[in-house]
């Protein structure tokens, strides 16, 4: 009686089996999506800790991960950087910090940045100074003279830290052998025949001079351009010619 009283299909136990089940799928959607974010955070190291949104790792994790990366990839442009061109006519003075180390020949080299330095020096360019004034001569007279010396550079090493300023140096010495030469001349061998004398007696005295000062400079020609007396006289030394010429 009490089966017919529930009716048929009306069992307590069957009827909460027969309830309609939600979509398990639907459910557990969420989380999944969740477990997948927690997951490639934990990749990237900043994954969530408890799914509460909390960093499970430390802030630093990622530095530690980035800095052998940064590491490689400055040694790469630390090495990129030390490449270098020295042209054919150079020759590439190399220093380690500040002391002369090598000679690098022309071509493709390589040096650490940051601890050697190259300073190109063109080694067959031919330069030219001038040097003039009044001068003595051994007669006790004032003679108006020029001189052009040409060179270039021998030793890049000792053109760079034999002196300070060789250029300088080199014209202070043709000066001084040009001076040394008009003082033990006379004005008229001076003015008439002695100019091929003074080329070569100077030419010989400088190089005298800039052999003990060890430059790394070579004196390829010396150019003896003019001599003639000062303004305030000429017209008297004129006279002087032209009546040794009568």
């Amino acid at each position: 009686n009490h089966k017919q009283e529930q009716g048929p299909n009306q069992d307590p136990q069957q009827g909460q089996q027969q309830e309609p089940q939600p979509n398990k799928q639907t459910e557990q959607g969420p989380p999944d999506l969740e477990d997948v974010f927690n997951n490639l955070m934990k990749k990237m190291g900043g994954g969530n800790k408890g799914g509460n949104g909390s960093n499970s790792n430390p802030p630093s994790l990622p530095f530690s991960k980035l800095l052998p990366i940064a590491a490689v990839i400055g040694a790469v442009v630390w090495a990129a950087s030390g490449f270098y061109t020295i042209q054919e006519a150079e020759r590439g003075v190399v220093t380690r910090f500040g002391q002369l180390s090598t000679i690098q020949m022309p071509g493709l080299n390589w040096k650490p940045t940051f601890i050697d330095e190259v300073t190109p020096v063109n080694i067959e360019r031919v330069q030219e100074l001038r040097t003039n004034g009044s001068m003595l001569t051994q007669d006790e007279n004032m003679v108006l003279v020029e001189m052009t010396v040409q060179y270039r550079v021998e030793d890049p090493a000792k053109y760079l830290f034999s002196v300070t300023r060789p250029d300088d140096s080199l014209k202070q010495a043709t000066d001084s052998a040009l001076r040394y030469v008009i003082g033990h001349m006379t004005m008229d061998d001076i003015l008439t025949t002695g100019r091929a004398v003074v080329r070569e007696r100077t030419w010989t005295t400088l190089r005298d001079i800039i052999k003990n000062y060890d430059m790394g400079l070579v004196v390829t020609d010396v150019n003896f351009q003019y001599a003639r007396p000062p303004e305030e006289v000429k017209a008297a030394f004129d006279d002087a010619i032209k009546a040794q010429e009568d």
